[in-house]
């Protein structure tokens, strides 16, 4: 028992018994941190959210602190303590135990992410508040948005958001953004994968190619997948040739070159460069063709009279368009001077033809008394003949036995046959005539040439 002397002995102990609770071991706020602690730390015992984490047993919390959601992230203390998430911290949480019915004024206003989109307006969007590359462009401020985030390419495109936002493009859209600004070197597989302009060859190759992965007309042809061109590509006629991308696809011709085409597959306008070009090398511009009725892909369909034969090509001058064994080339000249140059014009007035033929393979059915009908000199030597004469399409157009003779003369005008109306001009051009004779050895003899019809 203790001695009663009225004096206090110091080596008597304070609680003998053991049974004096010591108040500075009591845990006031039931945070798991005791009031003595809390003292030391300069933390608020009476604050169950005021506490330093490294100072906690989480053995000793009570349930009021285990059911309360300190950072107001929506998701209670203890559901972050089996999450192995911070109770303290409104943005490390599991969305997958977050009751967004709980969260915080403060929680709707902040921006875990740093994207720029409160989390508030996350949720409205249904976009994810932990994840800087799920957000709506439209809510974004992307006045606000954090240096990490400013340094991630969300979209794979090789250009950072923080450039994107300085150029004016999108972060999110990995086909919007500008070359100057890509580094090749972060870009992802899925981009190199990807066919940005739609003009069916991937990102990847063009990069290769050293082609505009953004600009649908600027490719290789031959790394071309036609199998993956977008609808809006094949309505586009990159060459400006008339012909779309589209139909050049399925005609098997070049996209890329405007020489190379098939004239029955023209459906929109031409361009400029096409009309002022040249594709047949013949001196005569596409668009004058066009005019003229001639065709701008055949080197021997041309009207004379708009020639420029300085423009004219060596593939040109090395060709044979009259068929009597002279090149382009070499015969520029007019010997017989009947107005037509010799190399449109078979034999040139040549007596020494075989059989004494001259066969003029130009005529100008113009009223004006020359040249007025197809002139085939000396065959009235030879009346067991027929001629025939074809367009470009090989459609008949003029058939008779015994040219020449009782006023048979081809006079530019249709016969009427097959598609052919009767009577009908023929349009300025060039066609074909194939005559047929007996001469005078009595042996049958086929000669063949085109015929240019001018009108003016």
């Amino acid at each position: 028992g203790e001695e009663v002397t009225g004096i206090d002995d110091p080596n008597t102990p304070i609680d003998p018994n053991g049974n004096i609770t010591d108040p500075l071991d009591i845990d006031t706020d039931g945070d798991g941190v005791n009031d003595g602690q809390e003292a030391l730390e300069n933390t608020d015992p009476n604050d169950p959210c005021s506490y330093n984490v490294a100072s906690q047993d989480l053995a000793t919390v009570e349930v009021n602190w285990n059911n309360a959601d300190c950072d107001g992230d929506g998701v209670t203390n203890g559901q972050e303590i089996i999450d192995g998430t911070d109770p303290l911290d409104s943005c490390s949480y599991d969305s997958a135990n977050q009751d967004i019915t709980i969260v915080t004024y403060q929680w709707l206003g902040s921006d875990c992410d740093g994207d720029g989109v409160t989390n508030g307006e996350e949720l409205d969007d249904n976009t994810d508040p932990l994840d800087p590359c799920s957000f709506n462009v439209n809510s974004q401020d992307d006045t606000m948005t954090s240096s990490e985030y400013d340094l991630l390419d969300c979209d794979g495109d090789g250009v950072i958001n923080g450039v994107e936002i300085a150029d004016g493009t999108n972060p999110l859209d990995s086909c919007d953004y500008l070359i100057m600004s890509q580094d090749l070197s972060i870009i992802v597989p899925e981009w190199n994968a990807t066919d940005c302009d739609g003009d069916g060859v991937i990102n990847g190759q063009e990069i290769i190619d050293g082609t505009d992965a953004q600009d649908p007309c600027d490719f290789l042809t031959e790394s071309q997948d036609v199998s993956i061109i977008s609808d809006e590509f094949a309505s586009l006629d990159c060459d400006g040739d008339g012909v779309t991308n589209g139909d050049e696809a399925i005609d098997g011709t070049d996209p890329n070159d405007f020489c190379d085409y098939l004239a029955s597959s023209q459906t929109v306008s031409t361009s400029e460069e096409f009309d002022n070009a040249d594709c047949d090398g013949d001196s005569v511009s596409n668009v004058q063709e066009e005019i003229d009725g001639t065709d701008p892909q055949d080197p021997c369909s041309f009207d004379f009279n708009n020639q420029d034969l300085s423009l004219a090509t060596e593939e040109w001058l090395a060709l044979d368009c009259d068929g009597d064994g002279f090149l382009n080339g070499d015969e520029p000249a007019d010997e017989n001077d009947n107005g037509i140059p010799d190399y449109i014009e078979t034999n040139n007035g040549d007596p020494d033809s075989p059989d004494n033929l001259d066969i003029f393979d130009i005529m100008t059915p113009n009223g004006d008394g020359l040249n007025d009908v197809f002139v085939i000199r000396g065959l009235e030597q030879y009346p067991n003949n027929t001629l025939k004469i074809y367009n470009r399409w090989g459609v008949k157009v003029y058939e008779v036995d015994g040219y020449g003779q009782d006023g048979k003369f081809f006079r530019g005008v249709s016969e009427g046959r097959v598609t052919i109306n009767k009577d009908e001009k023929l349009p300025v051009g060039t066609y074909y005539y194939v005559l047929e004779y007996v001469n005078s050895a009595g042996k049958r003899v086929s000669k063949a040439g085109p015929l240019y019809i001018n009108r003016k």
